[in-house]
């Protein structure tokens, strides 16, 4: 191992309730500034952004802290940015960290808050623009990880304007017209009927009967 790295990335093996998933394997890697779009072609850097099994340096964290008042995606953020102070990263191919998979209890399941989903909806879309600027990204199956991203926290947003009691139709139909929708049906899998049926009425900016739909599908459940 190299230890005048900025930081080190080990991954987890993963442990379902019948014991150790195989998981994916990663190979023994030194990564140059230069070569960031292999962290998410190779290394799944657009969803291994945990901070657990990761080595960092403390005084590039001084100045880092974890976003006040963000309840999911401080992990990522904090990640690139972390990332962005780096001269040299370190991946492991041994992994040294077991994650308990067998309970399907993780605040990313959980829907927030409005107010607290578009905190992280607004931070991590303006940091990941920024990584893009910094790195200079113009690989295309890289920006479609980190779209993927951004409509992931869309998602959420959507998810947690029909979990939010006293908000009426304008106030939802507003923030909806806000949201970049095109990435959302872009780089969402919508595999169920009544997924493709929103996403159809989505696309055609049919945000009334999107709404009256969305409400239903709440009251019904």
């Amino acid at each position: 191992n190299d230890s005048t790295a900025d930081l080190v990335i080990s991954y987890a093996n993963y442990i379902g309730k019948s014991g150790v998933i195989n998981a994916k394997e990663y190979k023994d890697w030194h990564v140059g500034t230069n070569e960031i779009d292999r962290l998410f072609l190779e290394y799944d850097l657009s969803w291994q952004t945990s901070p657990w099994a990761k080595f960092y340096k403390i005084e590039k964290c001084k100045s880092l802290l974890f976003t006040e008042g963000m309840h999911i995606g401080e992990d990522l953020v904090f990640l690139y940015r972390y990332i962005m102070k780096c001269d040299s990263i370190q991946i492991l191919s041994n992994k040294f960290y077991n994650y308990d998979i067998s309970q399907e209890n993780t605040l990313t399941k959980r829907i927030g808050c409005l107010n607290v989903e578009l905190f992280a909806h607004d931070t991590i879309y303006g940091m990941l623009n920024e990584f893009i600027t910094y790195y200079n990204i113009v690989n295309e199956n890289v920006l479609k990880k980190i779209n993927w991203i951004k409509a992931y926290y869309v998602h959420r947003v959507l998810n947690s304007l029909y979990h939010t009691p006293n908000l009426s139709k304008t106030q939802r139909n507003k923030i909806i017209e806000q949201l970049d929708i095109d990435i959302y049906l872009t780089h969402m899998k919508f595999s169920s009927m009544k997924e493709r049926l929103l996403k159809f009425l989505l696309q055609r900016k049919k945000y009334q009967i999107y709404d009256v739909l969305r409400k239903l599908i709440v009251v019904l459940k």
